[in-house]
């Protein structure tokens, strides 16, 4: 949590600090899979804030795989955020908001708290402009779970394979 606030206002170098101290906590306990996914995932979006699209990529393909397996719904739309944030960075406007409206819809509410979800939705929406971000927005929210996922990381399954 401090790496993300730490991140949120800019302080890479301390977040990176403090996301390694949780890397550390998190190997001498027991498995949590969604802690794992949601530290993963904040890693995903160092690594995406830092320009190293690449790293980014495999850490959220990570924390969606871990996020899947704990089969806890606010986790995995927590995490889909990071697929989300990739869009908007590779210029893929559209495809953000409609990973966005499917986290919202996975986690069963619409208000999302966290830090990255607000910057990446104020950023694409920014480019797209309230309209059609909302229109994007509402094809991701009537998604089911399956297809959201499926959405989310067909785009980097196939990046990789080409």
């Amino acid at each position: 949590m401090r790496g993300d606030f730490a991140r949120a206002d800019g302080g890479l170098e301390t977040a990176r600090r403090h996301y390694d101290e949780a890397v550390r906590l998190l190997r001498s306990t027991p498995a949590i899979s969604q802690f794992e996914a949601t530290l993963t995932t904040s890693l995903g979006m160092l690594a995406e804030q830092e320009g190293d699209a690449a790293a980014a990529r495999v850490l959220h393909d990570r924390a969606l795989a871990l996020a899947v397996k704990s089969n806890d719904a606010p986790v995995i739309g927590h995490v889909l955020a990071g697929h989300a944030a990739l869009a908007a960075r590779d210029g893929d406007h559209a495809r953000a908001p409609v990973v966005l409206g499917g986290a919202e819809a996975v986690r069963g509410f619409v208000h999302d708290l966290s830090i990255d979800h607000r910057r990446v939705a104020d950023a694409v929406r920014a480019v797209l402009g309230s309209a059609e971000f909302s229109r994007c927005r509402e094809r991701g929210r009537a998604m089911r779970r399956d297809e959201v996922l499926a959405f989310a990381s067909v785009r980097w399954r196939s990046s990789r394979a080409g």
